[in-house]
Order: C-alpha cells, then sequence, then structure tokens
C-alpha cells in the first residue's frame, strides 16, 4: 500500500497542488519530523496504537492521520527522498528490524475525508498525541470555509461555538495577508511559516479597542481583511505590526511587542512608523476640503507639542520677530496664540506619583473621544474611579470602605462615601457638592450601560458633557486639594 501525503494536513501551509517533496519539506521545517525519525530508530518500529488514518481519493491512500510518521518512514526506507539541505541531519536506518517493521504500516480508511474529521478533532487534544498548533486550528477552519462551508456547518463540525470559529477564521486570513506582502527577507518569511510561531499578540492585537477604528479594518463577506485607507499605507502598517509581535529582536531573541503592547506605544515608539505622521488624535478624514489626509510622524501635532512644552518656539520665534520690527521702526507685534480650551482632557498633567494615574493621564490625553467613544468612555471611568481610590487612600479613609470579607467596593459605593459630608472627604465641600451633581445627571449610569455593553451608545457629546464636570474635581485630587477654581 503506498500512502500519499496530505495537501489539506493542518500542520502545514501547502497549495492544494503541492507535490510530495514540497510537503516533505515543510513537515521537515516545521513539524519535528527530524527527531521524529529518531525516535522511530530507537524504537525499531512505531510505537503500537499509533495507527493511521486515510481515505482513498483518485484511487489513492491518502493520509488524514500520522503524515509527519508517514514522512518519517518514507525517508527511512528511501533516503533519496530527503532534501538536498537535511541530508546530513537526517538519520539512516540502522537495522533490518527497523526496515522490515516500518515497511508496512497499518491504517484505518476512513469512508470519506469528512467522516474522519471528528476523530481527527479529538485524537489531537489527546494526551500523546501531538496537538495542532493554534495556526493548525485556524488553517483548518479557513481552508473548510474557503472551500464554501458556512460558519455554522464547521462550528456544528468542530463542536466549537461560532463566533470562535468566525475569530479563527478571521485571524488566519490576517496572517496569510501579512504573509503574502512582499518585501520580506527569505528568513523572516521562515519566521513567520513556522508552524510553532506565537501568534496571540499579533491577532490579539487587532482586538484591543480603536485598532480597528484607527486602520479602518473590516472583514468582507469571505472574512478577507479589507481597509479604508489607501492600499499603500494600509499595508505598510500591517508589515510594521508584523514586524514588531512576529520577528525576534537580534539582541533579545523575542518580538519588539507582546500581549501587554497598547496602540499607543507600538505608534509611538515602533520605529518603522518613522516614515508616517499617524495621530491617535485625529481620523484621517479631519481635514478641511482643500487640505489631504496625512498620517503623520508623531502621535500628537507640533501646536499640541508646542502647548505642552510652553510654547517654546512659538516664543523664540515671537521674540525675534519683535527685534526684526523694533529694528525696522515698525510697531506690530505678533502676540502669542492663545491656548485652546480642553474638551476632553488633552491638558491633563498628573503630578502624584502613582504609576496607575499617571497611565491613565497619558492615554486619556492621547485618545480621541470623538473617533473612540467606547476607548475614551472606559478610560474616563478608570480615571474617574482611580482618582477617587487614590485621594481615599492618601486621607487613610480606603479601608473604611473595604468590607469584612475584604471585597473592594465598586464605584457606585465610593461615590455614596465620598458624597457624604460628615465622611470628610474634601476639604472643600463643594468637590463633594460636585461629585453628589455628577451622580444625579445619570452620567455614571450611562458610563456603566456603555462598559458593558448593554443598551447604551457612546456619544462624543455626553463624553464631552461628563467631562466639563469631572474636570475640575479631578484636577483638584491630583493636586493635593490644591486647585481653587472648583
Amino acid at each position: 500500500m503506498i500512502f500519499i501525503l496530505d495537501q489539506l494536513n493542518p500542520r502545514i501551509d501547502a497549495s492544494i497542488n503541492a507535490s510530495q517533496e514540497e510537503i516533505r519539506l515543510q513537515l521537515l521545517k516545521y513539524e519535528e519530523v527530524v527527531d521524529l525519525a529518531s525516535d522511530i530508530i530507537r524504537e525499531k518500529r512505531l510505537l503500537p496504537g499509533d495507527r493511521i488514518i486515510t481515505c482513498i481519493i483518485d484511487g489513492k491512500h491518502v493520509v488524514l492521520e500520522g503524515n509527519r510518521r508517514v514522512c518519517a518512514c518514507q525517508m527511512l526506507l528511501n533516503p533519496t527522498l530527503v532534501p538536498l539541505e537535511y541530508k546530513k541531519r537526517f538519520p539512516k536506518a540502522d537495522s533490518e528490524e527497523l526496515i522490515l517493521n516500518i515497511s508496512q504500516i497499518k491504517a484505518d480508511v476512513a469512508p470519506n475525508r469528512n467522516m474522519a474529521e471528528n476523530v481527527l478533532t479529538k485524537r489531537h487534544t489527546e494526551p500523546g498525541i501531538q496537538k495542532w498548533s493554534p495556526i493548525a486550528k485556524m488553517r483548518r477552519a479557513a481552508r473548510w470555509f474557503n472551500h464554501g462551508e458556512t460558519i455554522n456547518e464547521i462550528a456544528s463540525r468542530l463542536g466549537a461555538s461560532k463566533p470562535n470559529v468566525r475569530r479563527n477564521v478571521r485571524d488566519y486570513h490576517l496572517l496569510k495577508y501579512a504573509l503574502d506582502l512582499p518585501g520580506w527577507t527569505q528568513e523572516e518569511i521562515d519566521i513567520l511559516k513556522d508552524e510553532k510561531l506565537t501568534v496571540n499578540p499579533y491577532t490579539r492585537f487587532f482586538t484591543l479597542s480603536g485598532v480597528k477604528e484607527l486602520l479602518k479594518l473590516s472583514f468582507n463577506e469571505r472574512e478577507y481583511p479589507e481597509s479604508g485607507l489607501p492600499k499603500k499605507i494600509f499595508d505598510d502598517l500591517i508589515k510594521c505590526i508584523t514586524k514588531a509581535f512576529l520577528l525576534p529582536l537580534s539582541d533579545t531573541g523575542k518580538p519588539w511587542a507582546n500581549t501587554r503592547t497598547t496602540p499607543e506605544e507600538l505608534f509611538n515608539n515602533y520605529p518603522e512608523l518613522s516614515n508616517y505622521k499617524l495621530s491617535l488624535n485625529k481620523t484621517l478624514d479631519d481635514s478641511s476640503e482643500n487640505e489631504n489626509p496625512k498620517i503623520t510622524e508623531n502621535l500628537r501635532t507640533q501646536d499640541e507639542q508646542n502647548l505642552q512644552a510652553g510654547s517654546i518656539q512659538q516664543n523664540e520665534s515671537i521674540s525675534k520677530n519683535n527685534e526684526i520690527n523694533k529694528d525696522s521702526g515698525k510697531k506690530n507685534i505678533v502676540l502669542p496664540r492663545e491656548p485652546k480650551p480642553s474638551i476632553f482632557f488633552e491638558d491633563l498633567k498628573c503630578p502624584v506619583e502613582d504609576q496607575r494615574l499617571i497611565q491613565l493621564t497619558i492615554e486619556i490625553k492621547m485618545i480621541s473621544h470623538i473617533r473612540m467613544p467606547i476607548a475614551a468612555t472606559m478610560l474616563l471611568r478608570a480615571l474617574f474611579e482611580s482618582s477617587l481610590r487614590y485621594h481615599l487612600t492618601r486621607i487613610g479613609k480606603w479601608n473604611e470602605l473595604i468590607s469584612p470579607n475584604g471585597e473592594d467596593p465598586g464605584l457606585n459605593k465610593i461615590i455614596t462615601f465620598c458624597c457624604d459630608k460628615k465622611n470628610k472627604v474634601f476639604k472643600n465641600k463643594r468637590a463633594s457638592d460636585m461629585l453628589k451633581s455628577f451622580s444625579g445627571t445619570g452620567f455614571k449610569e450611562v458610563f456603566d450601560l456603555i462598559v458593558h455593553g448593554i443598551f447604551a451608545e457612546p456619544s462624543p457629546k455626553t463624553l464631552e458633557q461628563a467631562a466639563a464636570m469631572l474636570r475640575p474635581l479631578i484636577r483638584y485630587i491630583l493636586n493635593n486639594e490644591l486647585t481653587a477654581n472648583l
């Protein structure tokens, strides 16, 4: 019986027309077939119970289960099948007993491919069987989908949820999209095709709040990624994200980014983005009719940088201009530009030594509440609650809110405690009045509904109104209750 290695083996990314030589090479590169062959030589046989599963397609026995074992045995029996680059590494059969034992391999023949799938799924979740990698699982679902099966049909076949199946298909297409981009070196291609590649940080990044909006990313009816950005820009950004999350750095051996990397960190720090001016605070459509949208080099515009730096460059320019006018006898003087008032939290500063508040302050200044209202709502709620928690801890009253079983209080309980003037939470009584007013307007309930994803849609206008009420209170807390303008 002659076995044919399967082009649709989920472990490898082979084309439907891949030759047996190409399949063997991929299995050698990505599926540790050299080590498996050494184990077979040591045991002088396949392990008991290692029956393979085949089905007959076009009169040939196609291996559905056991491709690694069959591949190893083929090359042990016929060394001429070993690819040139593996000739020195691949072990040689060292006994007649071994050759006899692997010459005839018993197989279970399935009526067809589909009827074997349930068995294959169960086998690759059992101990002792080498589990399919995350890429293999994604590829398996994507192949079925690309061959015409629906998400419902695949979910039914796998006993999985429909959202999970759809996510696997989309994640695989995102990986394929990146891999198919031009310009990768052969070394990079080998890394990106490695079946053991840790892809979760990469695929997870696209689920983070604001990322899809920033990339204008969507998926068409075939679950392939598309973007409202110009293709060149979108492709370059995808390539940058791929490098950051999947390609190891030479000095550490690990990718620069990981599951804790935020969109702001990536777009602000990764050097590949230096060719673009990517603003997280503005959409690409925010330009006027006479201006073309641009992706900028920094996360903030030069005007914002000048405002935060005290308009140093602007003041120097004004001073020089005034000197020129003085020398020429002209009296016109250029006045410095008036700073714009905050609409959200554009100029918030955090003078306290609290890492969470510092990070929240950085992030809420960078986010666009118009383009990313859900993320902005969550950030504002987190900043609000963390500010109250910090203040209560600072004045020694936080422990009064902890329940006997050690459970932390929710935001409702915190607000109620702070509004009660007998608790003397704030030196300035207007602070507790302002907090009570905020709670009474229903903003807090709206925040809860949006954060928990039910019955409420985020509104930039609502966020601006809430920010107008909370900005003075948060500044008052962060400045150690020294702010007078409450």
